[in-house]
């Protein structure tokens, strides 16, 4: 499993979901797909932004002030809103408006309870990524580490959902699969080029770059600044 798959699956699980809900006081099933449709996007930004040398760093900082590895639906529960509003802004810049904005439309929850949810799942998510990152970097795999372990570590697999992807998906473990895949690469490839005024064929041409899409590049460039 690569880093898109984890952080995907621990951050929408039923019972981070859950967390998340009783956190802002918004209804889990919207909560959930706007979960769904917000990591891929922002797991494009935090690679862009550790693209460079001083991004790269400034990201390692950040991931040492998010070293928990709770379960998701713990951290989510006990989320500090007001540093994850931080954090958010800060991954997404100039165009944290457009993102929220965008967001919005595609869930149908309102831009300050898009703002409120991703306030509380961003220090879930910067701990998910220090924790894969360290994972990743002990195992000497840019990249390419299984962080399937983790999944359950963070609580990502919860009895009710698993037994709901059966009945959904009666292709079994490569239809889950495909379905976690298939949706963030949906949502990512949507919303980013709606964002950037990209035709079908840009988007389509961006979607070929899987290095981006699946947190790789992402560990590759964190890994190659960690001691």
């Amino acid at each position: 499993m690569n880093l898109l798959g984890l952080l995907l699956s621990t951050l929408s699980s039923k019972n981070s979901v859950s967390s998340l809900s009783t956190l802002t006081g918004l209804a889990a099933a919207p909560l959930k797909t706007l979960v769904q449709k917000a990591v891929p996007v922002l797991l494009r930004y935090l690679t862009k932004n550790a693209a460079s040398q001083d991004g790269a760093q400034s990201l390692l900082g950040a991931l040492t002030q998010h070293t928990s590895n709770r379960a998701m639906a713990d951290q989510i529960g006990e989320a500090d809103t007001e540093d994850g509003r931080k954090i958010i802004g800060h991954i997404f810049g100039s165009d944290a408006d457009k993102v929220v904005e965008d967001l919005s439309k595609e869930t149908g929850i309102a831009g300050e309870d898009v703002t409120k949810a991703l306030g509380g799942l961003a220090p879930a998510l910067m701990s998910g990524l220090s924790i894969a990152a360290g994972s990743a970097k002990d195992n000497k795999a840019e990249g390419g580490f299984d962080f399937s372990s983790l999944v359950q570590q963070f609580g990502g697999k919860d009895d009710d959902e698993e037994e709901e992807k059966k009945e959904e998906k009666p292709a079994g473990l490569l239809g889950s699969i495909g379905s976690i895949l298939g949706d963030a690469k949906e949502s990512a490839g949507g919303l980013l080029g709606s964002l950037l005024g990209k035709d079908k064929k840009e988007e389509k041409e961006e979607e070929k770059d899987e290095s981006g899409f699946d947190g790789s590049a992402l560990l590759s460039s964190l890994m190659s600044f960690m001691k």
